[in-house]
């Protein structure tokens, strides 16, 4: 799963391949590319 996170970047699609969650698929996309997460104001 971390390497499709990796080539596509997409949780949509790592839901639809793998049947997961959103909340899994997220936490794979944040894994594979930690600087499009968006940081909590401080």
């Amino acid at each position: 799963m971390l390497n499709e996170a990796f080539a596509t970047g997409d949780p949509l699609r790592l839901m639809r391949l793998f049947g997961i969650t959103a909340q899994t698929a997220m936490h794979y996309v944040a894994a594979a590319y930690p600087e499009r997460m968006a940081r909590p104001l401080r």
